[in-house]
Protein backbone atom coordinates (compact mmCIF):
# COMPACT_ATOMS: atom_id res chain seq x y z
CA UNK A 1 0.00 0.00 0.00
CA UNK A 2 1.23 3.38 -0.58
CA UNK A 3 1.58 5.85 1.87
CA UNK A 4 0.15 8.72 0.75
CA UNK A 5 -2.77 9.43 3.81
CA UNK A 6 -2.74 13.10 2.97
CA UNK A 7 -2.02 13.42 -0.94
CA UNK A 8 -4.91 14.85 -3.34
CA UNK A 9 -3.51 13.63 -5.77
CA UNK A 10 -1.35 10.38 -6.61
CA UNK A 11 1.87 11.06 -9.11
CA UNK A 12 1.37 10.36 -12.46
CA UNK A 13 4.82 8.85 -13.02
CA UNK A 14 2.75 5.67 -11.47
CA UNK A 15 1.25 4.83 -14.91
CA UNK A 16 4.13 3.63 -15.83
CA UNK A 17 3.87 0.56 -14.24
CA UNK A 18 2.22 -1.25 -16.67
CA UNK A 19 2.29 -4.46 -14.95
CA UNK A 20 0.51 -3.71 -11.84
CA UNK A 21 -2.32 -5.59 -11.41
CA UNK A 22 -2.98 -3.91 -7.54
CA UNK A 23 -3.83 -0.33 -6.55
CA UNK A 24 -4.59 -0.71 -3.23
CA UNK A 25 -6.04 3.23 -2.11
CA UNK A 26 -7.83 2.38 1.45
CA UNK A 27 -7.50 5.11 3.88
CA UNK A 28 -6.54 7.79 1.64
CA UNK A 29 -8.79 10.61 2.85
CA UNK A 30 -7.77 13.09 1.17
CA UNK A 31 -7.57 12.01 -2.19
CA UNK A 32 -9.07 13.95 -4.55
CA UNK A 33 -8.17 12.48 -7.86
CA UNK A 34 -7.00 9.56 -9.89
CA UNK A 35 -4.05 9.71 -12.79
CA UNK A 36 -5.33 11.16 -15.64
CA UNK A 37 -3.17 8.20 -17.21
CA UNK A 38 -4.74 4.91 -15.41
CA UNK A 39 -5.60 3.89 -19.37
CA UNK A 40 -1.81 2.96 -18.95
CA UNK A 41 -2.61 0.43 -16.59
CA UNK A 42 -3.79 -2.17 -18.67
CA UNK A 43 -2.80 -5.12 -16.63
CA UNK A 44 -4.68 -3.60 -13.70
CA UNK A 45 -6.90 -5.97 -11.78
CA UNK A 46 -8.32 -4.22 -8.68
CA UNK A 47 -8.71 -0.49 -7.93
CA UNK A 48 -9.50 -1.01 -3.65
CA UNK A 49 -11.10 1.78 -2.84
CA UNK A 50 -13.09 2.22 0.65
CA UNK A 51 -15.55 5.21 1.29
CA UNK A 52 -13.10 6.88 3.24
CA UNK A 53 -10.88 6.78 0.03
CA UNK A 54 -13.24 7.99 -2.43
CA UNK A 55 -15.53 10.34 -0.53
CA UNK A 56 -13.50 13.27 -1.79
CA UNK A 57 -12.87 12.19 -4.75
CA UNK A 58 -14.20 14.77 -7.94
CA UNK A 59 -14.40 12.13 -10.92
CA UNK A 60 -13.14 8.69 -12.30
CA UNK A 61 -10.44 9.54 -15.17
CA UNK A 62 -11.61 9.08 -18.95
CA UNK A 63 -9.67 5.97 -20.37
CA UNK A 64 -11.03 3.70 -17.20
CA UNK A 65 -12.92 1.65 -20.14
CA UNK A 66 -9.75 0.43 -21.56
CA UNK A 67 -8.65 -1.58 -18.54
CA UNK A 68 -10.55 -4.76 -20.14
CA UNK A 69 -8.99 -6.82 -16.92
CA UNK A 70 -10.45 -4.52 -14.33
CA UNK A 71 -12.63 -7.12 -11.80
CA UNK A 72 -12.67 -4.43 -9.19
CA UNK A 73 -13.99 -0.66 -9.17
CA UNK A 74 -16.27 -0.01 -6.21
CA UNK A 75 -16.89 3.37 -7.42
CA UNK A 76 -17.61 5.30 -10.45
CA UNK A 77 -18.05 9.01 -9.99
CA UNK A 78 -19.44 10.67 -13.33
CA UNK A 79 -16.98 13.43 -14.83
CA UNK A 80 -18.50 16.88 -15.27
CA UNK A 81 -18.76 19.47 -18.21
CA UNK A 82 -15.90 21.65 -17.13
CA UNK A 83 -16.13 25.41 -16.54
CA UNK A 84 -12.84 26.71 -17.25
CA UNK A 85 -12.63 25.39 -20.57
CA UNK A 86 -15.39 27.46 -23.48
CA UNK A 87 -16.15 23.90 -25.24
CA UNK A 88 -17.76 22.26 -22.59
CA UNK A 89 -15.37 19.74 -22.48
CA UNK A 90 -15.56 16.63 -20.01
CA UNK A 91 -13.57 16.66 -17.15
CA UNK A 92 -13.46 13.08 -16.27
CA UNK A 93 -14.84 9.76 -17.43
CA UNK A 94 -18.18 9.28 -18.66
CA UNK A 95 -20.61 6.92 -18.04
CA UNK A 96 -20.26 4.94 -21.47
CA UNK A 97 -16.70 3.74 -19.88
CA UNK A 98 -18.65 1.18 -17.91
CA UNK A 99 -19.64 -0.49 -21.23
CA UNK A 100 -16.00 -1.80 -21.42
CA UNK A 101 -15.37 -2.91 -18.09
CA UNK A 102 -17.06 -6.59 -18.97
CA UNK A 103 -14.63 -8.16 -16.08
CA UNK A 104 -16.38 -6.09 -13.21
CA UNK A 105 -17.29 -8.37 -10.20
CA UNK A 106 -18.88 -6.97 -6.99
CA UNK A 107 -20.35 -3.96 -5.78
CA UNK A 108 -20.53 -0.99 -7.81
CA UNK A 109 -21.67 2.65 -6.37
CA UNK A 110 -22.38 4.88 -9.01
CA UNK A 111 -22.05 8.72 -8.07
CA UNK A 112 -22.41 12.30 -9.88
CA UNK A 113 -25.54 11.04 -12.30
CA UNK A 114 -26.29 14.77 -11.97
CA UNK A 115 -23.57 15.02 -14.66
CA UNK A 116 -24.56 13.24 -17.41
CA UNK A 117 -25.30 15.01 -20.11
CA UNK A 118 -26.93 12.78 -22.53
CA UNK A 119 -28.39 9.64 -21.58
CA UNK A 120 -28.55 8.16 -24.84
CA UNK A 121 -24.73 9.10 -25.68
CA UNK A 122 -23.62 7.83 -21.87
CA UNK A 123 -25.27 4.84 -21.75
CA UNK A 124 -24.95 2.53 -24.99
CA UNK A 125 -26.56 -0.68 -24.47
CA UNK A 126 -25.84 -2.30 -20.95
CA UNK A 127 -27.32 -5.54 -20.93
CA UNK A 128 -25.37 -7.25 -17.86
CA UNK A 129 -27.62 -8.78 -15.38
Amino acid sequence: MLGFHKMKNLPDSIVNLVNLQVLNLIGGESLQELPRGIKKLVNLKHLDLDRTSWKNLRHIPKGIGELKFLQTLPIFVVGKRSSCSGNGEIAGAELNELEGLNALCGELIITGLGNVHSLKKSVGRVTRA
